[in-house]
């Protein structure tokens, strides 16, 4: 419950967990979470009969003071899933998003995280400062250790940008990197990309004031926006199993949804990537592979994937790189709720394409994200 500790307007912060747990496993919520807390930030009533609020209740001690408490249960809505019915990181997102109740802004994440202290005031101020109703923040959080001191020794300026990728021919799509920056100015030529599509232009942005950070791609374990992405680009249920593939999906999605992706301008967590001796998802399901190769084709079907096809080549009577899935196809897997679960119609996945810098045909990223900061060293 590092999440609720640590934030400083508790009351103001609702939690939805999708629980995979197998049999036998501890719940995910402690004791901690029915236990009366200080919450200091609670608004106090002008009505002296209003002696409870939203996830807080009012308290007049011996000396008339006020006081808050708050119930961390208050503001967490569980769903609980047997292991053995997980079907992946996706299928997660989707249990968790269905516990959404219109909230304005809505931060999704991985399992297992530690928090900076009153993370919320620092992100939600950070999103407004933007002054783009589409913003939406993204990164990879940086690795967390067991050591309770670490936190507060790193620099917190910090931020693993996600402005690599690269493709991996197995999958047949790229697959993203971050690399760890110290300053969002160094970026400033960046923001050029984003002139034909956001109204905010560069040109009015000074480089030593530039704290935006553009970027093509999303990452799954944090993500922060307007509540509104749960509506427009909701998480796809029918993407069993997979696992790469998810991010450059659902990041072209939000792109074409209208939405514009940004680094965060600083990290609100830290995340344990590395926890070999835990039991797996893959571990409980023998169909991993077969259900992740047909989930990966309606990856393909929806980002218009294509196999690589060299200069001069003629591919099966094809002048240029043929598609991995056709557009006629009629599989179930591939075109079940694609609507619902496709890309959007204010941009288009070629205008995606060019704006990444990604060439789906000859399978290259021309690294344009991160140019500038192989010309600086």
């Amino acid at each position: 419950m590092d999440l609720m500790r640590k934030a400083k307007n508790l009351y103001r912060v609702n939690l939805g967990i999708a629980q995979q747990n197998a049999v036998g496993d501890a719940s995910c919520l402690p004791d901690l979470v029915f236990t009366p807390v200080p919450c200091y930030a609670l608004p106090v009533s002008t009505d002296d009969k209003a002696a409870s609020l939203k996830s807080g209740v009012r308290r007049e001690s011996s000396d008339d003071s006020v006081q808050s408490v708050c119930f961390f249960h208050d503001n967490i809505r569980i769903r609980e899933i047997r292991s053995s019915q997980a079907y992946g990181p996706t299928f997660g997102r989707f249990m968790a998003m269905l516990l959404y109740r219109g909230e304005s802004l809505v931060m999704v994440l991985d399992s297992h995280n530690r928090f900076r202290l009153h993370w919320d005031s620092i992100i939600v101020n950070s999103y407004y400062r933007y002054e783009d109703p589409k913003a939406l923040l993204s990164h990879y959080p940086p690795s967390a250790t067991d050591d309770a001191s670490d936190i507060h020794s790193r620099d917190k300026n910090s931020i693993a940008y996600l402005c690599n990728a690269s493709f991996d021919e197995m999958l047949g799509y790229p697959v993203l990197a971050g690399i760890l920056i110290d300053s969002p100015a160094r970026f400033h030529s960046n923001l050029r990309y984003n002139d034909p599509y956001v109204a905010v232009q560069s040109k009015n942005i000074k480089p030593s004031d530039n704290f935006r950070l553009p970027q093509p791609w999303a990452a799954a374990g944090f993500m922060f926006g307007s509540g509104l992405i749960m509506r427009e680009v909701p998480f796809d249920p029918h993407l069993p199993h997979i696992f790469r593939g998810e991010e450059i999906l659902y990041s072209m999605r939000l792109w074409t949804h209208g939405y514009n992706i940004y680094s965060p301008p600083c990290s609100i967590l830290y995340h344990y990537y590395d926890r070999r001796n835990d039991p797996k998802v893959w571990d409980d399901s023998p169909m991993w592979s077969t259900l992740e190769r047909r989930s990966r084709r309606r990856v393909h079907y929806l980002i218009r994937g294509r196999f690589p096809l060299k200069a001069g080549e003629v591919f099966n009577n094809y002048m240029e790189a043929p598609p991995r899935v056709l557009p006629s196809t009629r599989e179930t897997e591939v075109l079940l709720d694609v609507e619902r679960y496709g890309m959007g119609r204010v941009r288009t996945v070629e205008q995606w394409y060019n704006y990444a810098g990604v060439d789906p045909i000859h399978h290259t990223v021309d690294g344009r994200w991160c140019k500038n900061i192989y010309m600086s060293k």
